[in-house]
């Protein structure tokens, strides 16, 4: 019997090439993209696997200034012994002062990359995999430097690390030689510890900025992020309400009313950072509201793709008929033609489970590439949890897509089909119909978001930074200022005028700016300021080193006062310019002159600058502090003239050469390229939504066409006697299709209220965000019923080409 069903099957397959095709196609193609948005979500859970991860907290800062709150992970240095002091519920503490970007070298090698300053005491609480070496000599021994394998590789090739001295030099952090001592896994691609390097046994001495055992004061610029581990069955919580005595004990009762610290569960901070803390989402974080769209997305084109198989197969029911009818009348049992079918299904089901993984091994490159994730890969997991897992796919898409049509087909009556006529129930039709509008529902909404998301990017990009085309931004040049002699005139910061003043040589240059971070990019150093006739409060503002051309260079508009001058001597140490949020929030009715304090540096305010976006659109335009300081550039930023753009690049590089005193990496990119990284997960959504819209829309029209060609079959004599009695090809074209397009209707309905919810979810992360209109739901209403009505048109068209004889010649 179980050979009978096979045959059967198969021959069935055969004889309907196109409709079996479309059934596989539709099935492999909805696998496909749940495993690889699977394997991605797979991955995004399961980051941050130490083994004492119930127990690890990060200690983030939340800090008042009037009706303004700012929250950071970085806190002061001698934070972390006074946890481990005063607190019995915590069993070690440690810090990681975070660098930005250095450069390392070994012979003529050279890269740029993200470091960490640390302790011993940092291995005790992360169980980091070494590949080479050990923690034992990582922890004992002086000026130790670990490499990530990716970095090791680039470094050394095949050449053994263990041992050899390399040069690390980043500006106010950290200069000189370290011994490699240890190689970890690349533990940015699997942990929220955002480095490639991580530097132990160094000497407060080794940095300007990072003051290892000092209680800072606040508004201090310190780059340390705390990190504590609880003995078991501590409540966080309850620690966390004890953590304000310690700050008026250690930093005085008015830093303690300002001052809030908190413990971030480490499993939370990948995910949950923004929902909890409402952090910014960049580098290793991740929202998890993308990964509920995500699901979101999987589940809606697996469904999608089930309801066409159902369609489609029901939509053949009346060929199946006559076969039910015979099986029956010889004795067949109905649980023997559920058996069958189910049976035809999963052989289905099979076979895409087949094509889909080739369409994974093809697509996984690409998709793992553009979701930041190059490791991806099916290689993440053990034999035991694919089996599983594909098994369990193919179960529940077998169960899904072949259960009803099963049940459908096996209940029909062996009288009705031995006429050539079955019976088909008012329940089932309602069904089918119930599916389409799930189907195309679906399909509106995700189109209806996409034009949405499309018009709040563009949107976004019509606040850009610069129009220029071309800009290209070299990063952390003056961060290879090692200062390692003592002529000040040779230090790099002291040459700035003069290495700007050559590049603004080039004819393709028109102009140069240098400042901490590019505008637009939301860096910047969060510190307090205090203001004249207001000292007994404090002011929380941005501060943003920039020098005299940042201003005109971004058309940033002065409102009042003059910008910066290199002219005037006092203005690089005792001249602030503040935009208005920033005069509004210190009370200031007429800031010029006024005398302010800011990092413990009086100066006078020269300027006010009207508010613009120095952040992402996610954030409202926060006070900020704009200082003409040179110790703190990392960015030239350069409008290019397209012309010869490749020759001007490489002058640019050269000119930068002749003043370094080390190789210099060949780091810059286009102000396009700056874009993209800031607004990296928006791109992506809108990549992945207007990508799924697609394919939710085409195999919604396959469903479309499975019911369209099921409803020619149930009124093929409908159709023959209206033929004979006059009725035009367009009238009958107009009778299949009416139906169809109000169930498209009736989609738009249901569609509507759920793409404008969702819409509005999204657009809530954006501080600065466009009104939802009606035109995004008209555009997804008009696509999809042209789409529709192409659809059912053809499939009308091709009954109306039917032979009247053949469909009465029953009667």
């Amino acid at each position: 019997m179980f050979k009978n069903y096979i045959t059967v099957a198969i021959r069935n397959l055969a004889r309907h090439k196109v409709y079996s095709f479309i059934n596989i196609l539709g099935l492999a193609v909805g696998m496909a993209c749940c495993v690889l948005i699977g394997l991605y979500i797979y991955n995004e859970l399961n980051y941050d696997n130490f083994k004492k991860v119930d127990r690890i907290y990060q200690v983030l800062r939340e800090q008042h200034s009037g009706d303004q709150k700012s929250i950071s992970r970085f806190s002061t240095g001698a934070l972390q012994q006074a946890l481990e002091d005063r607190f019995p519920e915590v069993e070690a503490a440690t810090k990681l002062a975070i660098s930005g970007q250095g450069f390392i070298q070994y012979g003529n090698k050279t890269s740029s990359e993200v470091f960490g300053l640390t302790e011993p005491d940092f291995y005790d609480i992360f169980d980091i995999s070494f590949i080479k070496g050990n923690r034992e000599s990582v922890m004992h021994q002086p000026m130790s430097i670990v490499l990530s394998k990716r970095l090791s590789d680039q470094l050394f090739g095949d050449e053994d690390p263990i041992g050899k001295v390399v040069t690390m030099t980043r500006k106010g952090f950290f200069n000189g030689d370290l011994v490699v001592r240890g190689v970890m896994e690349n533990i940015s691609q699997k942990t929220s510890l955002p480095c490639e390097m991580l530097i132990t046994g160094f000497t407060d001495q080794s940095s300007q900025y990072v003051k290892w055992d000092e209680w800072r004061p606040i508004g201090s610029f310190t780059p340390i992020i705390t990190y504590v581990l609880l003995k078991q069955g501590v409540d966080a919580k309850s620690l966390e309400t004890k953590l304000q005595g310690m700050i008026k004990q250690y930093m005085g009762s008015e830093t303690a009313e300002i001052l809030q610290y908190h413990l971030q569960p480490w499993s939370r901070i990948h995910l949950y950072s923004k929902m909890d803390y409402n952090l910014p989402i960049g580098g290793s974080l991740r929202d998890i509201q993308e990964i509920y769209l995500l699901c979101a997305v999987a589940g809606f084109i697996l469904f999608i793709a089930c309801i066409n198989f159902i369609n489609l197969t029901t939509a053949r029911s009346a060929r199946r008929a006559q076969e039910v009818g015979l099986r029956k009348v010889v004795g067949a049992h109905r649980f023997q033609m559920v058996a069958q079918f189910m049976g035809e299904a999963i052989l289905m089901v099979g076979i895409s489970g087949v094509i889909a993984m080739g369409l994974i091994e093809l697509s996984l490159p690409n998709f793992a590439t553009f979701m930041g994730k190059p490791h991806l890969s099916l290689g993440m997991l053990n034999v035991a949890q694919m089996v599983f897992g594909w098994g369990s796919l193919m179960l529940v898409v077998a169960l899904l897509a072949g259960a009803y049509p099963a049940f459908f087909l096996s209940a029909f009556k062996p009288v009705d089909t031995l006429k050539g006529a079955p019976k088909t129930g008012v329940r089932g039709v309602w069904l089918r119909k119930g599916l389409v509008v799930a189907q195309f529902a679906l399909s509106i909404a995700l189109i209806a978001g996409t034009a949405i998301v499309y018009q709040q990017m563009a949107f976004i990009r019509s606040q850009r930074a610069l129009s220029a085309e071309y800009v290209i931004l070299t990063t952390d040049f003056f961060q290879m200022d090692s200062r390692s002699t003592a002529n000040p005139d040779a230090w790099l910061v002291n040459r700035y005028w003069t290495i700007k003043d050559e590049i603004l040589k080039h004819p393709n240059i028109s102009a140069a700016t240098a400042s901490i971070w590019p505008k637009g990019s939301g860096g910047g150093m969060s510190q307090s300021i205090k203001v004249e006739g207001h000292e007994d409060e404090i002011v929380q503002v941005n501060r943003f080193n920039v020098d005299e051309d940042f201003i005109p260079f971004y058309d940033i508009e002065i409102v009042a006062g003059r910008n910066f001058s290199r002219d005037i001597p006092t203005d690089e140490t005792q001249a602030y310019i503040l935009n208005e949020s920033a005069v509004k929030i210190s009370g200031l009715s007429d800031p010029i002159g006024k005398t302010i304090t800011c990092n413990n540096q009086p100066g006078q305010v020269i300027g006010v600058v009207k508010d613009y976006h120095f952040g992402t659109l996610h954030h409202k335009i926060n006070p900020q502090v704009l200082v003409m300081g040179k110790t703190d550039f990392n960015f030239f930023t350069l409008k290019i003239h397209p012309e010869n753009l490749s020759e001007t690049i490489a002058f640019v590089k050269k000119t930068l050469s002749q003043f370094s005193p080390k190789p210099l990496p060949t780091t810059y990119w286009f102000e396009d390229d700056l874009f993209h990284r800031y607004y990296q997960q928006d791109i992506r959504t809108s990549t992945l939504v207007t990508t799924f819209s697609g394919l939710a829309i085409f195999l919604a029209c396959l469903g479309l066409l499975g019911l369209a060609a099921y409803a020619a079959e149930q009124r093929t004599k409908e159709i023959g006697v209206r033929k004979v009695l006059g009725a035009s090809v367009s009238e009958i074209m107009a009778l299949l299709s009416k139906d169809f397009l109000k169930l498209v209707l009736i989609a738009n309905i249901v569609a509507w209220p759920v793409a404008y919810l969702a819409a509005n979810h999204w657009l809530q992360a954006f501080a600065y965000r466009i009104e939802v209109g009606v035109l995004p739901f008209f555009l997804g209403a008009t696509l999809a019923l042209l789409i529709a009505l192409t659809t059912v048109s053809y499939q009308a068209w091709k009954a109306t080409r039917a032979n009247p004889v053949e469909a009465l010649r029953h009667e």
